[in-house]
């Protein structure tokens, strides 16, 4: 008798735990559902989960590194990425994961490189909290070959740390 109710409960555990792995990866599928990326095309803003994203403007400011000084190879470019972010009721953070050319290159924010105080004073990261309409730029450093149209990448999410859709912002 002791046998069959040790099969009956090792059963009971089984099912439940069964249950419980299906169920929780369909409530993780359907929260991942609305979690396609915006894409915004170049010179246009738009509303993703009330945020107002955009427009992505990129500025070659090459000119301004120093060739003596610099750490970047002689024939790269240096652009700066520009998007302005107007939160809903409730503040916005993000993370910008890359920019990416016609080719599908693609190169991480160079923020390792500072501009001169001048500019480097109108830079704003996207990872603080942004609660008020924002200017955020981050610097590129790109080949030299490297051809519009340019796509940046970037990952949003409420301050409380909900899920991180994509936003997707083009640029000419």
């Amino acid at each position: 008798m002791s046998s069959v109710r040790s099969i009956v409960a090792l059963v009971a555990v089984v099912a439940v735990s069964a249950t419980y792995l299906v169920v929780r990866d369909w409530v993780g599928y359907a929260a991942a559902e609305d979690l396609d990326p915006a894409v915004i095309p170049a010179g246009s803003a738009a509303e993703d989960g009330g945020v107002t994203w955009g427009p992505l403007e990129l500025d070659d400011v090459t000119f301004l590194r120093d060739p003596d000084g610099d750490p970047i190879p002689a024939d790269a470019r240096v652009l700066v990425a520009s998007f302005t972010v107007r939160p809903g009721a409730d503040p916005v953070s993000c993370r910008i994961v890359s920019l990416s050319d016609a080719d599908g290159r693609s190169w991480a924010d160079g923020g390792f490189w500072s501009l001169p105080d001048s500019y480097d004073d109108a830079l704003f990261p996207c990872s603080d909290p942004i609660s008020s309409v924002t200017q955020v730029r981050a610097v590129f450093v790109v080949p030299g070959d490297a051809e519009a149209p340019f796509r940046l990448t970037m990952s949003t999410r409420p301050v409380d740390d909900g899920p991180e859709p994509l936003v997707l912002l083009d640029a000419n």
